[in-house]
């Protein structure tokens, strides 16, 4: 068992120390991707910056254009930079306007025609990027963007957005306050127009609409129907596959339609929005053939709502869960991209991207298949540092966990005291030989102690007096003697019970002379008849019949056996003498008594 640990407890402090160079070696590994962190973020960083240069030259060409050709167009002094830069080791982006090569603030610096102008084109570059990458529908709502362009001017600005509607095939919804007249000429056959009135009962209708025929089996939305929305009881709202202009009086309802888009795109339906007084209501999307519902009807505090959609003119889906139907997101296909709304512009903040954070815009401005494979470089860079710093931190505990224990186990000396322990189980394993032959030689002794007692039990039982028959002669005289007297006792009993005869006649003197020899002969056998009378009248002791000696035999032996007795008990008890004194002699030596343990000096404390 000693051994047993020992080699345990070595073996394991030799796997330790292995483990501890194999965790060196791993934290040597994982301090070259530690130590060279922050140059490989800078060199992806500046990489990243350099495809943002190649890329967001499209963003600066296209924003000049829209602010040039609307604002300046006979001046070229101005144009848009978009600045990359490194912060806290991400890309960052600033967008300003060079005046005369001198930067300027466009969001605080200029006035709000320059910031809603450059605002359209970012939300163009956004939405083609995330159509792209993201699979949002090319789909653009601008609510306002001209209400800080003189009407003299807003057809440029009107025009520069028709061309890029033409050229990127986005279709586009352009909410305006701005009369038709100012925005198109005449003679213009491209654009959708749709005019909003109101009658003499308050009622919202399509006053004028013009919109181009449309192509077969178009995958842009057709038109949008509400019902008892906001200030529309039952407006319907054709669209062009281009650009429509969607105009009307101020305050009568032209951004409850941009709310109304947003709203089924969001499936975000409150209260507040069900026109006051009606009892349910509706949004309703014509694509191609398919047409997507939102029914709601109030319940309560809130609206309970139902999604339903139509292909055909067939209902193929029904649900009247919150949450929209994956089938109909993936028809709608509009939603938010890293959180900001980049399909349906707000009249309220028709600002775009240049009032966010440089990080924000740079994460919005996503430039092409180049970036993802970059942004997936850096991912995976940046997990391999994160998983060498844990590697570090893990392998460093453990070694110093693994050098605490063998200081330790070293500490301890179990090399010498193995030894130490080797010796002494020597020891004890010759003690414990020592003490089973005592154990087996005080066995022994209990076995002649038992004997003795038992020895002894006998010895005091009271023993009848044995005969003395040390002389067989005289035994064998009693016996013949004995033999005599049953034949005489016999004999006399057989006299006794016989018949004396009559006395016969005499006849002559010679009869008569030998029945006076017969009378002396019986005298003589009367006499010795009234002799042993009185011992043939005795009653005979309880003895053993005569004719068996075995009694005597058996009493003989029992003789013999008491002095053979008699001379072992004498010799086991000169035996029990010399066995205590042995015992005293090893319990002495020891120094302690094996049994109860209890300490040892002279002979004389052994009480046995």
């Amino acid at each position: 068992m000693i051994d047993t640990v020992y080699y345990s407890v070595k073996s394991n402090l030799d796997l330790l120390e292995n483990r501890i160079k194999t965790a060196e070696k791993e934290i040597k590994e994982a301090e070259k991707y530690i130590k060279t962190e922050s140059d490989i973020q800078t060199i992806l960083a500046n990489a990243e910056k350099s495809l943002y240069s190649k890329k967001t030259s499209v963003i600066e060409l296209l924003a000049t254009k829209f602010l040039n050709e609307t604002l300046y167009p006979d001046d070229d002094t101005r144009r848009i930079k978009i600045k990359h830069y490194i912060m806290r080791k991400s890309p960052a982006i600033d967008i300003v306007m060079l005046n005369n090569g001198e930067e300027e603030d466009i969001f605080h610096g200029q006035g709000g025609a320059v910031a809603n102008i450059v605002s359209a084109a970012l939300r163009i570059i956004v939405l083609a990027i995330a159509n792209k990458y993201n699979g949002l529908r090319k789909f653009l709502i601008l609510d306002e963007p001209d209400c800080w362009i003189k009407p003299s001017i807003v057809n440029r600005f009107f025009s520069s957005l028709s061309e890029v509607s033409k050229t990127s095939g986005i279709q586009m919804l352009y909410i305006s306050h701005h009369s038709i007249s100012h925005l198109i000429d005449d003679d213009n056959k491209d654009v959708g127009i749709v005019e909003l009135a109101v009658n003499e009962y308050g009622k919202v209708y399509v006053e004028n609409q013009s919109i181009p025929k449309r192509k077969q089996n178009q995958d842009s939305i057709a038109y949008i129907h509400l019902k008892n929305f906001m200030s529309h009881s039952d407006t319907l709202i054709p669209l062009s596959d281009g650009v429509t202009i969607l105009t009307g009086p101020n305050n009568i309802g032209k951004s409850s339609v941009a709310l109304a888009f947003r709203t089924i795109a969001y499936g975000n339906m409150p209260k507040a929005f069900l026109k006051h007084g009606a009892k349910n209501g509706h949004i309703e999307l014509g694509i191609g053939n398919k047409k997507v519902r939102l029914e709601y009807k109030p319940k309560g505090k809130t609206l309970s709502v139902a999604w339903k959609l139509y292909e055909d003119d067939k209902e193929i889906l029904s649900t009247d869960k919150k949450q929209i139907p994956d089938e109909i997101l993936s028809i709608l296909k509009m939603g938010e991209v890293d959180g900001m709304d980049v399909q349906i512009g707000n009249q309220k903040v028709p600002v775009f991207l240049i009032n966010e954070t440089p990080l924000k815009r740079a994460s919005i401005l996503k430039t092409g298949s180049e970036y993802m494979h970059l942004q997936k470089l850096t991912e995976l860079w940046k997990a391999k540092v994160k998983e060498s710093k844990k590697i570090k931190e893990k392998n460093e505990n453990f070694i110093g966990i693994a050098e605490n224990i063998i200081a330790n186990v070293k500490s301890l000396s179990i090399d010498e005291k193995f030894k130490n322990l080797k010796s002494l189980k020597e020891e004890i394993e010759e003690r414990e030989k020592r003490i089973k032959h005592l154990g087996e030689f005080i066995s022994e002794l209990e076995k002649n102690r038992k004997t003795l007692e038992a020895f002894n039990t006998v010895v005091k039982i009271k023993q009848p007096v044995p005969p003395d028959i040390t002389d067989t002669g005289k035994l064998q005289s009693l016996i013949t003697t004995i033999e005599k007297a049953k034949h005489i006792i016999t004999a006399l009993e057989r006299v006794k019970a016989s018949t004396i005869p009559e006395k016969p006649p005499l006849t002559n003197e010679d009869e008569l002379n030998r029945l006076l020899t017969i009378g002396k002969r019986l005298s003589k056998n009367l006499k010795l008849l009234k002799t042993l009378e009185p011992i043939a009248n005795l009653t005979p002791p309880t003895i053993p019949a005569l004719h068996d000696l075995e009694p005597l035999k058996t009493l003989g032996n029992r003789y013999k056996e008491y002095k053979i007795l008699s001379e072992s008990k004498e010799k086991k008890y000169n035996e029990i003498k010399k066995t205590e004194s042995e015992i005293r002699n090893t319990f002495t030596s020891l120094g302690y008594c094996p049994l109860c343990g209890r300490k040892v000096e002279n002979k004389e404390d052994i009480k046995l």
